[in-house]
């Protein structure tokens, strides 16, 4: 497996409202995206808020993965009729930016 390149975690949101993600970079903070959609509605808002914090959630989500991965072939070994590494590794290997 290999090494992820983006900006490790933790990230954060940022400014009044929420909309910018930033990561820290050997010790300097940079900006890793900014939701955007309509500001001229609550509903709008509300979802650029949301998304701001899934996005500023996404190095934590990855290395919960890589945890419950190692665990599960701990624990599950090759015996289980239920196979979740293939939607692990996919998920994984979307989050490194090779599928």
């Amino acid at each position: 497996m290999s090494k992820p390149a983006f900006t490790p975690g933790p990230w954060r949101t940022h400014l009044v409202d929420e909309t910018l993600i930033c990561g820290n970079d050997d010790g300097r903070v940079v900006e890793v995206a900014q939701a955007l959609d309509d500001y001229e509605t609550d509903k709008g808002v509300e979802r650029i808020t949301a998304n701001a914090h899934l996005i500023a959630a996404a190095p934590d989500m990855y290395e919960a993965l890589l945890q419950c991965r190692e665990y599960l072939k701990h624990s599950l070994g090759s015996t289980s009729e239920v196979n979740p590494y293939p939607a692990l590794d996919a998920a994984l290997a979307k989050a490194r930016g090779e599928k």
